[in-house]
């Protein structure tokens, strides 16, 4: 069986609705989808990601640092469209199917690092 007719059978039988007591959503975007698509809005609860990772306090440095997949989805590439010119630096940590079009679309003060393993995560924060 496929998995659209499980999640259907699943949807007309009352599973969504009465079978789960709360959702987890990691952003607000995505619970408004859950809802749109008919999940009991009143369930759902978002919880974002989170990291591990202490951000270190120095007064050197000013910017602002973004974390993630460089997808349609995300919202990086309106990000950096957007970023202002005279604004702190942006630095870019991640890749993805955007990640072309974000190098294109930024400006001086939008820096990329690529993907980063969790330790040197540390060392940009």
């Amino acid at each position: 069986m496929s998995w659209a007719i499980a999640t259907e059978r699943a949807h007309r039988n009352g599973v969504w609705s009465g079978g789960v007591h709360t959702y987890i959503a990691p952003s607000v975007h995505v619970r408004d989808v859950y809802a749109g698509a008919g999940f009991p809005g009143h369930k759902i609860v978002v919880r974002p990601h989170f990291t591990d990772i202490a951000p270190a306090r120095s007064t050197e440095q000013a910017g602002v640092i973004v974390v993630g997949r460089l997808d349609e989805s995300k919202g990086v590439l309106e990000l950096i469209r957007e970023w202002p010119a005279d604004a702190p630096a942006l630095t870019v940590v991640g890749g993805g199917p955007d990640e072309c079009a974000a190098r294109e679309a930024a400006g001086p003060n939008v820096v990329f690092t690529g993907r980063l393993e969790h330790d040197q995560l540390s060392g940009q924060i």
